[in-house]
């Protein structure tokens, strides 16, 4: 497999804002969700992330947020709980636990026994990364950094002219 890691430098002095990891092209723990901003701990220049806030995102986005999420549900199932319930059906069967009329039925439960498990881990992990970026948006600490790197024109007398 194929990793690499994406960083994010300021760009006054270098130093790392954020990072992601990406396997095989695609992120890894870690989605579009999350600050549009950040700043430099080291200079406090402000830099823009390329992400969104959830409350940011259209819902476009947000269907894709949840069909990636089951997409990655159904690969991780058949992978994971497949290749687990196959494994413990072997080693059932190995040590005679089962006979071979109950090996197949064993490894069904097996697997729906894994994936039900997979599913409630991604469901909390999807709605704790939401709930978090919600929490993070509406925070002041977010706000008065939004208002740092977009200030407010200055108007003069002069555009306040209306023709």
């Amino acid at each position: 497999m194929h990793s690499e890691i994406e960083i994010l430098l300021c760009p006054r002095c270098g130093t790392e804002i954020s990072h992601t990891i990406r396997h095989n092209g695609f992120k890894a723990a870690s989605t579009s969700i999350g600050p549009p901003i950040l700043k430099c701990p080291s200079c406090e220049t402000f830099s823009l992330t390329g992400q969104k806030e959830w409350d940011q995102q259209n819902s476009l986005q947000k269907i894709w947020f949840w069909l990636s999420r089951l997409l990655w549900l159904i690969v991780g199932s058949f992978v994971i709980c497949g290749g687990a319930a196959g494994v413990l059906k072997m080693l059932a069967l190995h040590q005679g636990w089962i006979t071979s009329q109950q090996s197949i039925p064993f490894a069904i439960t097996c697997y729906v026994i894994g994936t039900v498990l997979l599913s409630a881990v991604v469901i909390r992990n999807s709605l704790t990364e939401i709930n978090d970026s919600i929490v993070r948006s509406q925070s002041d600490e977010s706000r008065a950094m939004w208002t740092a790197a977009n200030p407010l024109p200055n108007f003069q007398e002069s555009d306040s002219k209306v023709e």
